[in-house]
């Protein structure tokens, strides 16, 4: 599964309230915080008396095991959380949020690219899921 792909599946599940706030932390958290998190340690992974210095394969072994700090930020439940995120990975980027007919909307918006997300879940989880939107539609050239 591409990058692209596992962005877009975990947005889908942010949508429906099958995810929570360490899943999307495991798919955007820079990969040093992750180590740090995880191992305690940034730069190279030991497994089975193996040591592993591979970035992709570091960020691979911890999505497979669904690693994730006991304490994720709140980022399906909290704006602070999600405008922080937004601010970290999609610098420059305009944003807005409401709840329409009882719909919790938001969207992200740069030059012509428009993405909008209705979330069962919350107005942050809407969010969110634009946010993972946005990184997989700037994957796509990279595929």
């Amino acid at each position: 599964m591409t990058r692209r792909e596992e962005l877009l599946e975990l947005a889908g599940k942010v949508e429906t309230g099958e995810a929570n706030s360490g899943d999307v932390w495991l798919m955007v958290a820079p990969l040093d915080e992750i180590l740090l998190a995880i191992y305690g340690t940034v730069g190279s992974v030991r497994v089975k008396d193996k040591t592993n210095t591979d970035p992709e394969w570091q960020r691979d072994f911890a999505l497979e095991r669904e690693y994730a700090p006991k304490e994720a930020p709140p980022y399906l439940t909290s704006l602070d959380a999600a405008q922080k995120l937004h601010d970290e990975v999609l610098p420059g980027w305009a944003y807005g949020y409401d709840n329409l007919n009882d719909e919790n909307c938001a969207y992200v918006r740069i030059d012509n690219t428009l993405i909008e997300v209705t979330a069962k879940h919350s107005i942050p989880a809407a969010w969110v899921s634009c946010i993972l939107r946005a990184l997989a539609s700037m994957e796509e050239d990279h595929d």
